[in-house]
């Protein structure tokens, strides 16, 4: 195993620690973990400030485009079966070809609030989440969050998306 120096003086206070391929100890191995110690998550995009799923929204346009191609009484007798083969392609990308894990959203907090053992979204609302290792800053300044995946810095009045891995 390797270990993650950062040589950023605002982040230096924090432990080092092994990455990536280290065991994560809150969670059994979560489907999706990346070599950089980040998870991958499945897909959700934001519309209007709603969170979505982009395999929904996705299916949801190919079976309009679908419809509009087939004649009329054909559309009924492929209702069903066609909401299985898109169930079960999302599933099969998701658990086999490009495994990823869902998550259960718990809210937004302070990132001075968070603390070692949680999981967090790195990037905002959507994406990959990581399990915070260790929390660096002041109130009113920037906070530097260690997760498996690296350093992420918050700007002042930044809320962090806390998630639990369901897989």
């Amino acid at each position: 195993m390797t270990t993650n120096h950062v040589p950023d003086p605002t982040t230096a206070r924090m432990p080092v620690v092994e990455t990536a391929t280290q065991t994560l100890p809150s969670v059994p191995r979560p489907r999706g973990l990346l070599a950089d110690g980040t998870v991958r998550t499945t897909g959700w995009i934001v519309i209007g400030g709603r969170v979505v799923s982009s395999a929904a929204l996705a299916g949801v346009a190919a079976w309009l485009l679908l419809i509009t191609a087939l004649p009329t009484g054909t559309v009924s007798l492929l209702s069903i079966p066609g909401g299985v083969a898109v169930y079960g392609l999302w599933k099969l990308v998701t658990a086999r070809l490009r495994p990823a894990s869902h998550v259960r959203p718990l809210g937004r907090v302070d990132p001075l609030d968070l603390r070692p053992g949680q999981w967090v979204r790195l990037f905002g609302p959507i994406g990959p989440v990581g399990e915070v290792v260790a929390v660096d800053g002041a109130p009113g300044g920037p906070v530097h969050v260690r997760t498996g995946g690296g350093v992420f810095q918050w700007a002042p009045g930044e809320r962090a998306y806390l998630v639990q891995p369901r897989n």
